[in-house]
């Protein structure tokens, strides 16, 4: 008769304490051999780790992000890190915000157990929306975050007669609007190119989109019936021709 394994033995509190202090030695020196060593016997992931009078202190994702280390973060990960926690007042998030890190931003929302809840991270959606405008980086990363933080499908109401659709491009530095304006019965295709800082503006009346291109403004209707909006237009309307009225001063 054969006899399983016992489980390993969980480290006592005083262990615990000695992996600690090797995990923020190990930090220190960059070692990642000795780093995952100590992760492996059971030193705490989430440890505040404070390796030099001359840096912050925080968790091993949190020094990850701050040095912009990938191999940091990997381990962090792996070792089941807390994504929420980073520092004392201070989220991986907001350090990756800070440091204008696209990347890390992408990689951090996904992970398990992100909390878009948590008063630190909506403080660095806060810090995001506050710096957009002072780099390209900044502003990608602003872009990133509003679809995550703020949702929904790319459809928004401006008006109870105006609907507008918002697409971005894989790395945030292109956006295109398209506003429906169905008082009007136009539409305005925007296109702004973040990184040369060039836009494009375009207006077409309903009347002159081609028969194909149709389907287009229905949908439209209807987001901004979902939304409260279009009360008293007339879908029919859309295909009439655009009749520019004058006033007697304008001939």
């Amino acid at each position: 008769m054969g006899y399983s394994p016992l489980p390993p033995e969980k480290p006592s509190a005083s262990d615990i304490a000695k992996l600690n202090k090797l995990l923020v030695k190990a930090v220190g020196h960059w070692d990642y051999v000795a780093i995952e060593e100590a992760l492996r016997l059971g030193a705490d992931i989430d440890h505040h780790i404070e390796y030099s009078s001359y840096t912050s202190g925080g968790t091993l994702m949190y020094h990850a992000i701050d040095l912009q280390d990938p191999c940091f973060f990997d381990l962090a990960v792996k070792y089941g890190a807390d994504a929420n926690k980073g520092a004392s007042k201070t989220s991986p998030l907001r350090i990756a915000v800070y440091k204008g890190s696209l990347g890390f931003c992408q990689k951090i929302v996904e992970l398990d157990g992100f909390d878009i809840s948590d008063p630190l991270n909506r403080a660095a959606f806060s810090l995001a929306e506050s710096k957009q405008s002072e780099n390209l980086r900044h502003g990608q990363i602003y872009r990133f975050l509003k679809r995550v933080f703020e949702g929904g499908n790319g459809w928004e109401k401006s008006s109870d007669e105006t609907v507008e659709y918002t697409e971005i491009n894989a790395d945030y530095t292109v956006e295109i609007k398209e506003v429906f304006n169905f008082r009007a019965a136009q539409m305005t295709r925007v296109t702004r190119d973040y990184a040369t800082a060039h836009t494009d503006i375009a207006h077409r009346y309903f009347s002159e989109i081609p028969r194909e291109g149709r389907g287009r403004l229905h949908e439209a209707f209807e987001e901004l019936q979902k939304q409260g909006g279009g009360a008293g237009i007339d879908p029919g309307s859309f295909s009439q021709p655009h009749i520019t009225r004058y006033n007697k001063r304008d001939r």
